[in-house]
């Protein structure tokens, strides 16, 4: 059982090494043809293109569509339906959520915070900021409140 074991370890070794060695040829013989306008470079370019043409699709039904415009409705049809989010009622799961997050500040601090902010309350936090000093990475020196 080891020897055989050995023996398709060795042979998955050698397919990987066949694998490798063909492409590493298909690059070197892109490096030769592909710049140039040869027909090996108009035949891959056409290939590369059949390969990125959908030619059909089967619907939900299990119909096969072939005409673009049809396939076309169908894939806009799809995702659509695929990107459309459900009509759920989220309320009681924001709920819950919201029961587990610690309040950090008391209701004092909050009205504190969402009252309006008066002309004196600004005027006396710019006479606080030292002339020439910066308040904040803004880059923003206290001199242009002095002005």
């Amino acid at each position: 059982m080891e020897q055989e074991k050995s023996l398709e370890t060795q042979i998955s070794e050698r397919a990987k090494q066949e694998e490798t060695l063909w492409r590493q040829k298909s690059r070197i013989r892109w490096l030769k043809e592909g710049e140039k306008v040869t027909k090996f470079f108009h035949r891959s370019t056409i290939q590369c293109r059949m390969n990125n043409n959908i030619t059909h699709i089967q619907n939900e039904q299990g119909v096969k569509v072939e005409k673009h415009e049809e396939i076309e409705l169908e894939l806009l049809n799809y995702f659509k339906q695929a990107h459309q989010e459900p009509q759920v009622d989220r309320m009681q799961a924001i709920g819950k959520i919201i029961e587990n997050i610690t309040k950090l500040i008391i209701e004092e601090h909050n009205q504190l915070l969402l009252k309006p902010v008066d002309l004196q309350e600004v005027e006396n936090a710019v006479h606080q900021l030292k002339e020439g000093k910066m308040s904040g990475p803004h880059r923003f020196t206290s001199n242009w409140a002095y002005l």
